[in-house]
């Protein structure tokens, strides 16, 4: 059995209420929910395993939690081998609700289908059906939409009125928005009455932003006149920059007080201040005086930030830009609504849905008009005794109104998993901050107050130098405005692998590349890899064995290879470092291979314009321009895989034959077999040969 800490052990074992569970990088968070779950399942009055709700972000994490699960029922047989009560739980683990948010709603979806607008037999849209219906659909409202004159000048004035990109990207960006929100409608309406509001520009919401942002950049102004007038006290040289430096400070205490007050256009008046020019300092050239010039320089371009950037027009021309705005957001509203509805309904004719769809019509199940648990929420929340959720700090605001639904009546069966530092899913709308509420919410844990929130600290993964390291570097860096949190002592890591005695931790080098801009960074990366290699540096193994490092222990990580992996792999090599990189993209730039990356592309998604007309104007299908410009303009709006469709003529219709046929293989076939019967099916191999030997 391992050994818990304190707070692993609190986590395993409370049974009082919600609890929210912080658990850092390496802290054993898995270890901690599989033991929970089978202490619940296994404790004297224990809960049944098919009334386990435990849900995830993927569906590998969910067949690992259940897997985990049964290995520890396993080994508690092994010690017990006669218990039946821990054999029928063993049983009944595999009926236990353990997946992903979106499993867990299709299944309930197709449980009570008849209370919904939606076929009992529909599937999961892949991506090149919901790409052709989303397109179609868009094509439809924007012209409906164009009927509108308010629409037409919203288009004319966020489009620059060449097309309807902008038009189009608008509708689909906000409702891509509205999807992670519970209340599609009510989301929407709340919006558009932010335009129709009276409040005046400081009790707006914008202009709240607006003057906390200006706010920043007046501490920041401050912060560097005080940093100049440092120098300058230190360099008496330098008293000549005194006068200008104390009146740019002064410009930004004043700004700075009128913001708090939020006195709007008085503070605009302020922020247009013009500095005064310094005085001329002779006689003096140390670095000092280039520093204070530089200070200089960035006090008055954050002064022209605050006017460019925050206090942008005057409140009256705020209220007249409202008025304007209010018109055509409304119209840009009813073509999202518009879009909504009739997207919905071509899914629904085509018995697809999407995750979104899942969440959303699982929503609709569970409350009612008011927010309030319908009766049927009631009857499936009361299927579980307990609501056990992984990575929710990735949940978005639909998602955690789902979790509430299927809790208990008073919320207190709710475990929820998760490091807000570890949130890395915000383009897919997660909303970190509905964490991070919860955290400053909830009580500490102290085993009687709840709903309460607890963190596990530990690390187990790395030496106490690395630890050590890492939270040197983010109390640095890390704060409320950077991040969202602070990284404080509550928030600091604690090593909990034990000392080790392999040396090193976690370093910052800073790089002169002055004398090789190119390869200075990958040449220091280089050599200090060969010197480590050479010198012996220790590394530790799994089972706590140190050895010397060799070259296969190494890795050098960076946002994208595509620009500098290959000056890395050539200072690598240049000092005898064996390295390798998946950079060779040369031959899939080859003009014979085009067309078969091409066809891939087609094979995986029709409904991709650019490879799609690749394919056919290549010799595997010998589309002439000329033909599909006739295609386009027989069927000028929409995707050309539609234009496909409509067109009856032999030849587009053996095309189109084809590319459905691989496409049926290709759902069995690995890629390369894949790639063998494009080409036998096309001939294109002969092609190329033929090509190659003119």
């Amino acid at each position: 059995m391992p050994k818990w800490t304190t707070q692993q052990k609190a986590a395993i074992e409370d049974e009082g209420g919600t609890l929210l569970l912080s658990a850092s990088a390496g802290s054993g968070k898995t270890a901690v929910l599989v033991e929970r779950a089978f202490r619940l399942i296994s404790a004297e009055n224990p809960t049944s395993a098919d009334r386990l709700l435990i849900l995830t972000f993927s569906n590998a994490a969910a067949a690992e939690l259940r897997s985990r699960i049964a290995q520890r029922l396993d080994h508690a047989l092994e010690q017990d081998p006669g218990s039946m009560h821990l054999r029928r739980q063993k049983m009944l683990l595999q009926r236990a609700q353990i997946s992903t948010v979106s499993a867990f709603c299709m299944q309930l979806l197709r449980e009570q289908f008849s209370r919904l607008p939606i076929p009992p037999d529909f599937r999961v849209a892949d991506e090149s059906i919901r790409y052709e219906l989303s397109q179609a659909t868009l094509a439809a409202v924007l012209e409906a939409s164009y009927e509108s004159p308010a629409f037409r000048e919203f288009a004319s004035v966020f489009g620059k009125a060449r097309n309807d990109r902008a038009a189009g990207d608008a509708v689909l960006g906000l409702y891509e928005h509205l999807r992670a929100l519970p209340f599609f409608e009510t989301s929407l309406s709340s919006m558009c009455a932010l335009f129709h509001g009276e409040e005046a520009i400081e009790e707006s919401l914008w202009g709240k932003e607006l003057l906390k942002g200006a706010g920043e950049v007046a501490s920041e102004g401050i912060a560097v006149c005080n940093a100049a007038l440092d120098i300058i006290r230190e360099t008496p040289e330098l008293a000549g920059y005194a006068d200008a430096l104390l009146i740019d400070r002064d410009c930004f205490l004043r700004l700075q007080e009128l913001l708090e007050q939020k006195r709007w256009d008085d503070a605009r008046i302020a922020a247009g201040y013009q500095p005064v020019k310094l005085k001329s300092v002779r006689g003096f050239d140390g670095t000092e005086k280039e520093t204070v010039q530089a200070l200089r320089k960035q006090a008055k371009e954050l002064l022209g930030d605050i006017l460019s950037d925050y206090l942008v027009c005057s409140a009256e021309q705020f209220e007249e830009d409202r008025a304007a705005l209010a018109p055509m957001v409304d119209a840009l509203a009813d073509a999202v609504r518009m879009y909504s509805d009739r997207f919905f309904e071509a899914k629904v004719s085509e018995k697809v849905l999407e995750f979104s769809d899942f969440e959303h019509l699982t929503l609709q199940l569970l409350v009612d008009e008011n927010g309030k648990k319908t009766p049927l929420a009631k009857e499936i929340s009361a299927r579980y005794d307990v609501v056990m959720v992984d990575e929710y700090q990735d949940t978005n605001a639909l998602q955690d109104m789902l979790y509430r639904m299927l809790a208990n009546e008073d919320e207190s069966n709710l475990f929820l998993v998760g490091d807000v530092k570890q949130s890395i899913y915000r383009f897919r709308k997660a909303m970190p901050e509905l964490f991070i509420d919860k955290k400053e919410r909830f009580a500490p844990y102290d085993g009687k107050s709840h709903p309460a929130s607890l963190i596990l600290p530990h690390n187990f993964r790395s030496t106490e130098a690395v630890v050590s390291g890492i939270n040197d570097l983010f109390c640095a860096l890390m704060c409320r405005e950077v991040g969202e949190i602070t990284y404080d002592g509550a928030e600091k890591l604690i090593a909990g692998a034990g000392e080790s005695p392999a040396p090193g931790g976690v370093e910052i080098d800073l790089i002169n590349i002055s004398e090789n801009k190119e390869f200075g960074e990958a040449e220091a990366v280089a050599q200090r890899i060969r010197s480590m290699v050479r010198e012996g540096f220790l590394v530790r193994e799994k089972d706590g064995t140190l050895r010397p490092c060799n070259y296969g222990d190494f890795c050098v990580l960076m946002r994208s290879p595509a620009g500098s992996g290959e000056l890395y792999l050539t200072a690598l090599e240049a000092h005898g470092v064996p390295a390798t990189a998946d950079l060779d993209t040369a031959m899939l730039t080859e003009p014979a291979v085009q067309p078969v990356i091409a066809a891939l592309r087609v094979l995986d998604n029709p409904a991709q314009d650019v490879p799609l007309a690749a394919v056919m104007t290549s010799p595997m299908f010998a589309f002439s321009g000329a033909e599909l410009a006739a295609l386009r303009a027989k069927t000028p709006r929409g995707g050309l895989w539609m234009a496909l469709r409509a067109d009856d003529t032999e030849k587009t219709q053996r095309f189109i034959s084809t590319i459905l046929t691989l496409r049926r293989e290709g759902g069995l076939l690995p890629v390369a077999a894949l790639t063998n019967r494009l080409l036998e099916e096309t001939g294109y191999l002969l092609c190329a040969q033929v090509a190659d030997a003119a």
